[in-house]
């Protein structure tokens, strides 16, 4: 019984760590904000990813000046089909004075409930300087770990 359980601890720790990376707000990237105002920069990323059964939306606004950086994500389930609809961020950060040499990830929105007008998560803005942040939508889970082959290409 202990082997097995092992065995499951591990497989579900691999799968966590190939389909959506580490989630940035466990290492403090980012805090909330009520808004994020006048920028030099901002853009808008978003998609959809499903078919006639599976179907989700979202994307995010992104704001910055230099590597301080803001974002709002959206997204929108619209399926009883399981699966919950996410928006994923990706980014670099810098820390201890070097960029890391690899992404970040975070997933700032999560709707789950199934065809309503989704939801439109609060603004974040960066505690580390920033920057490459690009978005996409996925279907997941409630956690925000996506599925799999299952996401919109990065915005």
């Amino acid at each position: 019984m202990r082997g097995k359980l092992l065995t499951l601890a591990g497989t579900a720790a691999l799968l966590l760590t190939t389909a959506g990376g580490a989630q940035a707000h466990s290492s403090n990237d980012w805090r909330p904000a009520l808004s994020y105002g006048t920028t030099e920069h901002e853009r808008w990323a978003s998609g959809w990813v499903g078919g006639s059964t599976q179907r989700a939306d979202g994307g995010a606004h992104i704001k910055w000046t230099g590597t301080k950086v803001g974002v709002q994500a959206w997204t929108r389930d619209h399926a009883r089909d399981g699966y919950c609809a996410v928006t994923q961020i990706r980014y670099h950060v810098k820390d201890g004075g070097k960029w890391a040499d690899h992404w970040h990830y975070r997933s700032p929105a999560v709707d789950c409930t199934d065809g309503n007008d989704g939801i439109v998560a609060q603004w974040y803005g960066s505690r580390k300087p920033i920057k490459d942040v690009q978005a996409r939508v996925c279907l997941g889970n409630a956690s925000g770990t996506p599925v799999r082959d299952q996401c919109h290409p990065w915005d």
